[in-house]
């Protein structure tokens, strides 16, 4: 990243500073997934008889699905649309870009997208209030976002303290490593350390060099480019005794029930898309850099490396152990989450008959 690129897009940021609304959006026209497939005409012959009928390909199962974010976690979707595993089974799949899970998940309930990739949170907590939300599998199951700062801030209460932290949206998994982070520092977020949503990581980035905020809670492929115009890494909690649902897939339990099959398939194009990724860079990183705009090969690189060493699961099971660690930080402020048994919030059936079937050995 040049420094002037973030300059153009934090002219815009001032824009969005506080605002409290989480909105749907389609990503950029370079990054807009292929049209869905278009019927192939009807053939010029004369129609043979009944009984001598050639079989028809059934047409493809139309799907709305909302990724949340531009960093690695979600390049595995990425890969599986471009090189045509979801059309492989029967699946006409529109993206769409719609920054922070919160938001996405409200798209879900309003029946827009049908499944939804990013933070167990954001599905736990509406599970909370009511809706039935679930997750499906869990991807990543660590933290990836890294808190980057002005290079004279120090990770100390001391020196944090009263320094705005830029999220995307809140409720998104900026959103809740920057209040993980803050309250393990002993400080109270949005109190000691006012947090704004500006709409993406690039907006974040962008946050950063305008100075609308000192801290920013970025995906670690744009805390890469940041650390090379000299920010400083603030706080990664990555650490070991960390496990979450950072990337799930998430859909509303009556939607899997109506359709079934057509999620199955989903799940399986989307996870030889994530094997795709993990075995093949040249591609994965062609692909991340099509969908991320960060373009410099070496960060390119060591993005796909810490993810395909450290953070994608091989067998996206999710874990008591990672749902209970949301349940944890949401009883902060939602009593509800206090008696809630984390196996409520999410099922491991698909992937189980996948596992079983010898999917993943394949």
């Amino acid at each position: 990243m040049q420094r002037r690129r973030w300059l153009g897009i934090a002219l815009g940021v001032a824009l969005l500073v506080g605002c409290a609304s989480a909105s749907e959006s389609r990503p950029p026209a370079e990054q807009a997934a292929p049209a869905r497939a278009a019927l192939q005409p009807a053939s010029a012959q004369p129609a043979p008889q009944p009984a001598a009928a050639q079989a028809v390909p059934p047409a493809p199962e139309s799907l709305d699905f909302a990724y949340t974010s531009l960093g690695v976690t979600q390049a595995y979707l990425w890969l599986a649309q471009e090189v045509g595993y979801f059309g492989e089974e029967g699946l006409a799949v529109e993206l769409h870009y719609v920054p922070g899970t919160s938001a996405a998940v409200q798209a879900l309930l309003g029946r827009n997208v049908q499944l939804v990739t990013g933070l167990g949170a954001a599905s736990v907590s509406a599970a909370l209030g009511g809706a039935d939300t679930v997750i499906l599998a869990t991807t990543t199951d660590h933290f990836t976002n890294i808190l980057m700062s002005d290079p004279d801030l120090a990770p100390t209460a001391e020196s944090v303290r009263g320094h705005t932290v830029a999220v995307t949206r809140f409720g998104a998994s900026s959103d809740f490593v920057a209040r993980y982070w803050l309250r393990r520092l002993g400080l109270e977020p949005g109190t000691d350390a006012p947090i704004i949503q500006v709409g993406g990581n690039p907006e974040m980035a962008a946050a950063l060099v305008s100075g609308a905020a000192q801290i920013a809670s970025v995906a670690d492929l744009f805390a890469l480019e940041l650390q090379q115009q000299g920010y400083r890494e603030l706080g990664d909690i990555n650490g070991p005794g960390i496990d979450t649902v950072n990337n799930g897939l998430i859909a509303s339990a009556s939607y899997v029930a109506e359709s079934r099959d057509v999620v199955r398939r989903f799940l399986r194009a989307a996870l030889r898309g994530l094997d795709r990724f993990m075995n093949d860079e040249a591609l994965a990183t062609q692909v991340m850099a099509r969908y991320s705009q960060v373009t410099d090969p070496e960060i390119l690189a060591q993005a796909w490396q810490a993810h395909t060493t450290k953070y994608l699961k091989r067998i996206p099971y999710t874990t008591s152990s990672a749902v209970q660690m949301t349940l944890d930080e949401l009883a902060l402020t939602d009593e509800r989450a206090r008696t809630a048994k984390p196996e409520a919030f999410y099922d491991n059936q698909l992937v189980r008959e996948l596992d079983d079937a010898g999917f993943f050995k394949q």
